[in-house]
């Protein structure tokens, strides 16, 4: 079973097919062969930027192969929403933690934000279990009815999921 990440760092002109093949390549490389890849979107040519896209992994050794002691934030601390690759909430978020911590020192710093990085991938097991699903169950020209769905469904669910706050209920009805 696959399982880590897929960091797609997409250039300006960089289409759907051609990055589905710069995918299909690097996993080929790496010995998964018969990995199904595609996408469930346009990639607009014209959009620019790294979308990470969490498919699994242990959070635990993330944070010890790392600077011992050096604390992190952002996409090195795993905060990022799974599904979408956002990170603006976790910096908030983040940002929110350690505003309210009594002590700034690096120790400190590291405890806290490595809590909050082992709890936050911890809590957001649904969105990777999703990603599998999505990008290596679902047959890769169906997955565009899988998207369609989903952004049929409530609005209100929908922000929530952005958000990376789903509801029980709210992964029940994704799921259903």
């Amino acid at each position: 079973m696959l399982n880590g990440w897929i960091i797609l760092d997409k250039p300006h002109g960089l289409g759907s097919t051609q990055a589905v093949g710069a995918v299909k390549r690097a996993l080929r490389e790496g010995g998964y062969a018969k990995a199904k890849i595609g996408h469930g979107g346009t990639h607009d040519p014209l959009a620019t930027g790294v979308l990470p896209i969490a498919l699994g992994g242990d959070i635990e050794a993330l944070w010890d192969e790392g600077e011992p002691g050096v604390p992190r934030v952002g996409l090195r601390a795993a905060l990022f929403h799974p599904t979408t690759g956002y990170s603006f909430p976790d910096a908030v978020r983040t940002a929110e933690l350690v505003a309210s911590l009594p002590d700034l020192s690096a120790p400190a710093l590291y405890a806290a934000l490595r809590q909050h990085s082992t709890s936050t991938w911890g809590a957001r097991g649904f969105y990777r279990m999703l990603n599998k699903m999505l990008f290596i169950a679902a047959e890769p020209d169906q997955r565009y009815k899988v998207l369609q769905r989903f952004y049929g469904l409530d609005a209100s669910l929908i922000s929530r999921f952005y958000a990376g706050q789903s509801t029980f209920a709210d992964k029940v009805r994704v799921l259903s």
